[in-house]
């Protein structure tokens, strides 16, 4: 991969700050678990400083992104449990995001960690 500069990548892909941190993203964010959070799924993007240090942002799914992925797996299954319909039955009560749309999974203004690599 060429190297960006900070600037080159703040107009490409935007910024992250966290404690007054601020680093401009190197790529788009994608979703993976890297063993950070066994419970959810985290989004990740590669990110630098103004001297070139390079970072990794992470951003936490939203609860309501986490209820609407439960929702479109239990509107997949065959058959489902009592229990299974009731859940189903309350998430479908909610107004919830559109999964396909990955854009409404985080709160992206708000990275849960900036660590430098």
């Amino acid at each position: 991969m060429d190297k960006i500069t900070y600037t080159e990548a703040k107009k490409q892909y935007g910024t992250a700050t966290l404690n007054g941190l601020t680093v401009a993203l190197t790529e788009q964010a994608v979703a993976d678990n890297y063993g950070t959070n066994p419970t959810r799924v985290c989004y990740y993007a590669s990110a630098i400083d103004r001297k070139g240090r390079r970072y990794t942002v992470r951003w936490e799914t939203t609860t309501d992104w986490d209820e609407a992925v439960e929702a479109g797996y239990l509107e997949a299954q065959d058959d489902l449990t009592g229990d299974d319909q009731a859940r189903l039955d309350i998430l479908r009560d909610k107004c919830l995001p559109d999964c396909g749309d990955e854009g409404n999974a985080c709160d992206w203004d708000n990275p849960v960690t900036i660590t430098l690599i």
